[in-house]
């Protein structure tokens, strides 16, 4: 499951908040961080350029599930590490991470920033967030990546009615975003979970008018 979308984006929040709410549920699921934040806060700014290692590290931050989980939650795609490779690098990077990404299954959401830009922990300004998120979407439409477009506020709320819309989500080979078990229970289960979101923000909503 890839939360795409430009810096500051809410992609981290939303991820945080989705696996949590699925690990809520019973379901058997897994959060892949940011490897390029730990980059940053570590200032370590020059890896940057060395997108083969970025990408080697994120890939093996989601790799090591395979077959372990069945869901993969993370805000860092690793088919983006392929939209930041500099120029002047060997050819042939961009071609390897696109069809690492095609390896796993995927469903993929692009998430909208309706709040104010937050720049502490990132590699750019709000500027440059806006042509990253410009750069990604033509980047995704280039390699024929389809995602559904969010606002980030109701993303998860959004991604769970979609989950639990489906009595059955059928084995996929690769062991990632699957279930292994009939979910009615799970489903159940669910349901609570996601009516006591909606009901605590009915209430936040409220309280604040």
């Amino acid at each position: 499951m890839n939360i795409f979308g430009e810096p500051c984006a809410g992609k981290s929040l939303a991820a945080a908040e989705l696996y949590a709410t699925m690990g809520k549920m019973g379901l058997n699921v897994e959060l892949v961080t940011e490897y390029p934040k730990d980059l940053v806060w570590a200032e370590r700014h020059n890896m940057f350029v060395e997108q083969d290692y970025v990408f080697a590290k994120q890939n093996h931050r989601l790799r090591r599930l395979r077959g372990k989980v069945d869901f993969a939650v993370t805000d860092c795609p690793i088919i983006m590490c392929a939209s930041y490779i500099p120029e002047g690098y060997p050819e042939g990077l961009d071609k390897f991470i696109v069809n690492m990404f095609n390896s796993y299954t995927n469903v993929n959401y692009f998430l909208k920033r309706n709040h104010p830009y937050i720049g502490l922990g990132r590699n750019q300004n709000e500027e440059e967030a806006g042509e990253k998120r410009i750069e990604i979407r033509a980047f995704l439409e280039q390699h024929d990546v389809h995602y559904l477009d969010l606002d980030a506020d109701f993303a998860v709320k959004f991604i769970m009615h979609q989950l639990l819309s489906q009595p059955k989500i059928a084995q996929q080979p690769h062991g990632l975003s699957v279930l292994r078990t009939p979910p009615e229970t799970r489903i159940q289960k669910a349901k609570r979970v996601l009516g006591s979101l909606i009901n605590t923000e009915l209430w936040r909503r409220n309280s604040n008018h």
